[in-house]
């Protein structure tokens, strides 16, 4: 399969996703962040593309696997395009970023929530400096960060990462 999710195609997705729920009698809030969150706010370009949704919350039953992959079929995704694989990440998250959430798209059965923009921020740039890679470059260019948003980014990064702070901090 391997078509790809674009801006242009990430609401249709929803809906879509959003009517099999409501068929299943399945009401359901997701929260994701990664690069298809940056498109659900409106921070990329028409060329930006990602093969999946990365889900923070909550984790997943077999019902939403079924439900999602059955979604995914319509626009010839593969399986595990919407996967809860993030949550993992979800304990190092800023503190208080349940609290910053955005809804970005609100059905009959679902409601999708993003990661709030510093939090993205803050995560994309965690990301960049982890691995090398072009779109989270595309990623953090797309969404402008101001000097204090990088600042908070950085000081976050830093506080996971010790190793990282300056010799004259240690």
């Amino acid at each position: 399969m391997s078509k790809v999710i674009k801006k242009d195609n990430l609401e249709n997705i929803f809906k879509e996703l959003d009517q099999r729920m409501s068929d299943k009698g399945r009401k359901e809030t997701l929260i994701i962040f990664g690069s298809a969150a940056f498109m659900a706010q409106g921070y990329s370009d028409g060329s930006r593309m990602t093969y999946d949704v990365d889900v923070v919350k909550p984790p997943f039953d077999n019902e939403l696997w079924v439900i999602s992959a059955e979604a995914g079929e319509k626009f010839e995704l593969d399986m595990g395009w919407l996967n809860a694989a993030g949550n993992i990440f979800s304990r190092n998250f800023p503190k208080g970023w349940e609290d910053r959430t955005k809804e970005v798209f609100k059905g009959k059965a679902l409601t999708i929530q993003s990661l709030g923009r510093q939090d993205l921020i803050c995560t994309k740039f965690n990301a960049l400096c982890d691995r090398v890679s072009n779109t989270d470059r595309v990623d953090m260019k797309s969404i402008n960060p101001t000097k204090k948003e990088l600042e908070t980014a950085t000081e976050w990064v830093i506080s996971l990462k010790p190793e990282l702070k300056p010799m004259a901090e240690k």
